[in-house]
């Protein structure tokens, strides 16, 4: 398989403080596909890659791009989690569109158990509630843009597939058909269950978190903390959260509920702690304002508490605080910054006894170790050298309570995603399944990060994508500004839209302009009322960068994107037409003050002043808005849409499409039944990349190369 030639995977490490050495043979080998137990007949039938020895392949000649399928195709492995003892492997599962959960006995590599989930939704979060029983929640497949939206729904398995019950449910979804064997349906319980401690001295329950679905006017309870038995769903109110609307919980090892994060009215987020003994919410720190959501809280077994605060400053930074102090002093606790990125996640140590790393990301991941002196910091350093030979970015992600058995994921900008399990006694790293291994790295187009300076002297992100394969001096170039837009950002890595692309000969360039996550607070605050302005200006002046590099055609390039991308792709055309041939805006905003007065968070206070305070008012609205000046627009439109779109309704599209025939301006439009804010049908997905690959040919290849004026002021 093509995946399976890329790294070494037997990585042997002789000593924490020992350099890494690899073994290399003949080429990739394949244990025997794994049977599917008799007597469980919902499990998918799933081939698990068991590697040793794995080699890097022979260069071979092209011989021509891959089939768009490839791009579309759902990754057939997601994440996983092993078991409390070591000794199972949980894992979701995707199979020709049959989604999953699997369980793998590591002593020999055999299929356990499992369940299969309906076409549509997919498994996530898995959670060892024992070390016989996994839960996991329920997601809809719904966009490129947003990935998984969750049901609400929990279930639970045993290792040996039977025992299958819905311990958590509301009334929104029923993904699985299954039967209501408990009526605990009721205002208090509807929304989203989370786990949020395994109780590792008590096999028959865990700890949830129940928060109302956000922005859902119907739901009007706090945050509720439940101790729930992991067979029939049983609960039992353990507190509430500290605020009255959505709130997010941290417990500490022994299930106490410690730690809420939530939103005031105000867009502000407050951190408060908890006293278990009068459970009494205090208020522990209150941030300025942001619209980054930062990484979960997390509580060690030494009783430290783990946070992403901002504190005063521009960043945000990982935290640490004693909550075995009475009155815990966050300007007195440990730090770990970075003065121009943000933090996106913290690794704990293998045994979950602190935290030794941490990761900062604008656009590149970075690992940043703690100093901690836990001996699992030394292992997590050779590993990462080790794999970073490799081109690939690492992290552990799940680990035995022991912390002898871990779960690692690599990937790269040409990877997607390679699960080992790693022997920290052994110090050996083992391939377990790439999660698409019919993508060849050896094929696949490299991606840059950049820093590229805007018009105002600000620094933007910016990744590269260059085709592997140049047939061509100069290339034609997608620019793809994200969706959002606050508070995300595009980010190093496998990208099946961007890699599908580039394996048809273009360049792709997307910019994390302003307001994007991962840059601190003041780049978010310097877009304020910028959507159609100072945004639109960092993506031109990452295009006129492109330019420069003298890589670039600048007479044959166009611009797409997708939820705020594509507002931004046609506010960007209609300001510049000099510069782009066409645009592509797929679930795009059309209309800013359309989309305040039919959001689907319409009643809720948060949001209103989120829209007030970033976006602007009814006048600043308008004037950014490309319904207002849409006749400007000189370049051909491809126009995508799903007709049960409910973040952004398909009237936006309608209403873009009546104006462009008014003012006869060429467009082509793809407005698909059943799809929303993206599209779920892999047919669909795919057929959308072909249209626009053809719609992009059509307008920049099938166009001899020709002088432009210069575009790089």
């Amino acid at each position: 398989m093509h995946g399976m030639s890329h790294l070494s995977v037997a990585t042997k490490i002789a000593a924490a403080h020992s350099p890494i050495t690899t073994e290399t043979g003949l080429g990739p080998k394949r244990a025997a596909d794994f049977g599917r137990p008799a007597k469980v007949p919902m499990i998918s039938a799933i081939v698990f890659k068991a590697v040793v020895v794995m080699a890097v392949s022979a260069t071979c000649a092209y011989s021509g791009p891959p089939p768009l399928e490839d791009f579309v195709r759902p990754a057939e492995f997601g994440n996983a989690a092993i078991s409390p003892d070591g000794s199972y492997l949980a894992v979701a599962t995707a199979t020709k569109d049959n989604f999953g959960v699997s369980i793998l006995r590591l002593a020999d590599r055999q299929l356990s158990g499992g369940v299969r989930i309906p076409k549509g939704f997919r498994a996530r979060d898995l959670i060892w509630a024992s070390n016989n029983r996994v839960l996991f929640r329920t997601a809809k497949i719904t966009s490129y843009a947003y990935g998984l939206r969750s049901t609400g729904e929990m279930f639970g398995v045993n290792v040996d597939g039977s025992g299958l019950s819905k311990v958590f449910f509301t009334t929104a979804f029923d993904p699985m058909n299954y039967a209501y064997a408990n009526q605990l349906q009721d205002i208090f319980s509807r929304g989203e269950g989370r786990v949020i401690s395994a109780l590792e001295n008590d096999p028959e329950h865990v700890v949830v978190e129940v928060n109302k679905y956000r922005y859902n006017k119907l739901d009007r309870h706090d945050a509720l903390a439940f101790r729930m038995n992991v067979h029939s769903g049983k609960r039992e109110l353990l507190t509430t959260g500290p605020t009255v609307d959505f709130a997010s919980l941290t417990s500490d090892s022994a299930g106490e509920v410690r730690l809420g994060v939530a939103y005031s009215e105000e867009y502000r987020l407050q951190y408060f702690v908890r006293d278990v003994l009068s459970d009494r919410w205090s208020q522990l720190h209150n941030e300025s304002v942001g619209v980054s959501s930062p990484p979960a809280s997390w509580i060690d077994r030494g009783d430290f508490a783990h946070l992403a605060l901002r504190q005063g400053g521009d960043t945000i930074c990982l935290v640490s605080i004693d909550l075995s102090n009475s009155k815990p002093d966050v300007s007195k606790a440990r730090k770990i910054c970075d003065p121009t990125r943000d933090l996106h996640s913290f690794v704990p140590s293998f045994d979950g006894k602190t935290v030794i790393a941490a990761v900062f990301d604008d656009g590149k991941p970075e690992l940043v170790f703690a100093d901690s002196g836990h001996p699992d910091e030394a292992k997590l350093k050779a590993l990462v050298a080790a794999f970073e030979k490799g081109g690939q970015f690492l992290l552990p992600v799940s680990s035995s309570s022991d912390g002898k058995k871990v779960v690692l994921l690599a990937y790269s900008d040409r990877i997607p995603g390679d699960y080992y399990l790693y022997d920290s006694s052994a110090h050996r790293a083992e391939l377990l399944w790439s999660t698409r291994d019919w993508i060849d790295p050896e094929t696949a187009a490299g991606q840059n990060y950049v820093e590229i300076v805007a018009r105002d002297q600000s620094k933007v992100p910016v990744l590269l994508t260059t085709p592997k394969e140049r047939s061509q001096e100069k290339l034609p170039l997608i620019v793809i500004p994200h969706g959002g837009p606050f508070g995300v950002h595009d980010s190093w890595r496998w990208s099946g839209e961007v890699q599908a692309l580039a394996s048809r000969g273009y360049m792709v360039v997307q910019p994390n302009f302003r307001g994007s996550s991962g840059r601190g607070q003041a780049s978010i605050e310097s877009a304020r009322f910028g959507l159609g302005s100072s945004m639109i200006d960092d993506i031109v002046d990452a295009t006129r960068w492109a330019i420069q590099t003298g890589m670039v055609d600048p007479a044959r390039i166009c611009i797409f994107g997708g939820s705020y991308g594509g507002f931004a792709a046609l506010a960007a055309t209609i300001r510049h037409p000099e510069l782009y041939r066409c645009a592509v805006t797929a679930f795009g905003v059309y209309d800013l003050n359309k989309m305040k007065r039919d959001a689907w968070f319409a009643d809720n206070q948060v949001l209103e002043n989120y829209i007030e305070r970033y976006i602007g008012d009814r006048k600043i609205r308008k004037a950014q808005s490309p319904s207002s000046s849409i006749s400007m627009l000189k370049s051909e439109l491809l126009v995508v849409h799903g007709l049960e779109d409910t973040i952004v309704p398909v009237d936006h599209a309608r209403n873009l499409i009546d104006d462009l025939e008014r003012h006869g301006i060429p467009h082509v439009a793809m407005l698909v039944e059943g799809e929303g804010h993206g599209f779920r049908r892999r047919k669909n997905r795919l057929e959308f990349l072909e249209q626009l690959i053809a719609f992009l040919d059509r307008n920049l290849k099938d166009r001899e190369p020709a002088k432009a004026t210069d575009q790089s002021h």
